[in-house]
């Protein structure tokens, strides 16, 4: 595969029309390695609302248009806040230093790409299954090799917590993504560890603080944001 250190994306949005994302380091690499095992593809034939499409036909919008509205939406937040000390900056994670905007845009990518077919319905059904059914939690679980994580996924089946089922799909099939190349699958495993866990343990972050900034602005911002808009047409 011939990766690229930037690449651009665009993609038409239905709340904004046609949108140029610019992904560069983590995300960039996430995005092609995705591309590549036919996960982008898969995004784009998922519904984003899932069954709730078939209700609210003027919200078919794809998953993968989800995905776009969010990275244009960290980008205005960037652009808003620069030079003010709301600005996502940059951060070090294990030595490699990443500007704050490409750690939100790789969490962007991660807490979408575990997402099912027809996302909650499938999800919440695929949740029951790993309780009912005798080894399939040990074998989704299998792949996640960081102990922390390991243990917060067992928690989120044990409370039956399905909206964030989706993010032990994903951290499953980084195997698949990063099949080989177990470095890559490691730094973004770490990489999702510091959005998923209030406390994450063993990795070095040159500023807490900023880190804590980056999680407000991704769950406030770019993740609020759009659902405010959806549920506003919904209602």
């Amino acid at each position: 595969m011939d990766l690229k250190k930037t690449i651009r994306q665009q993609a038409y949005i239905p709340l904004l029309g046609r949108v140029t994302v610019n992904l560069t380091d983590n995300a960039s690499l996430l995005y092609q390695y995705l591309k590549d095992c036919g996960e982008i593809k898969r995004l784009r034939g998922i519904n984003h609302l899932g069954l709730l499409s078939n209700v609210f036909p003027t919200l078919n919008h794809t998953r993968y248009d989800y995905v776009m509205l969010q990275m244009v939406l960290s980008e205005l937040i960037e652009n808003s806040f620069k030079g003010t000390t709301s600005a996502q900056g940059s951060i070090t994670v294990d030595g490699n230093k990443s500007y704050g905007n490409d750690i939100i845009k790789t969490w962007i990518l991660l807490s979408n790409f575990g997402h099912c077919q027809r996302t909650i319905g499938d999800e919440k059904s695929l949740m029951l299954y790993a309780k009912d059914k005798k080894g399939f939690e040990t074998e989704l679980l299998s792949k996640i090799k960081d102990a922390d994580l390991k243990r917060w996924s067992k928690e989120i089946i044990r409370k039956m917590d399905y909206v964030k089922f989706h993010h032990i799909l994903s951290l499953y099939k980084l195997s698949k993504v990063f099949k080989g190349r177990v470095p890559l699958r490691e730094r973004y495993t770490k990489i999702y560890k510091l959005l998923l866990l209030k406390q994450p343990t063993g990795i070095d972050v040159s500023d807490s603080l900023k880190l804590v900034q980056l999680k407000l602005l991704f769950k406030r911002y770019v993740i609020g944001i759009p659902k405010f808009f959806y549920n506003l047409i919904v209602n």
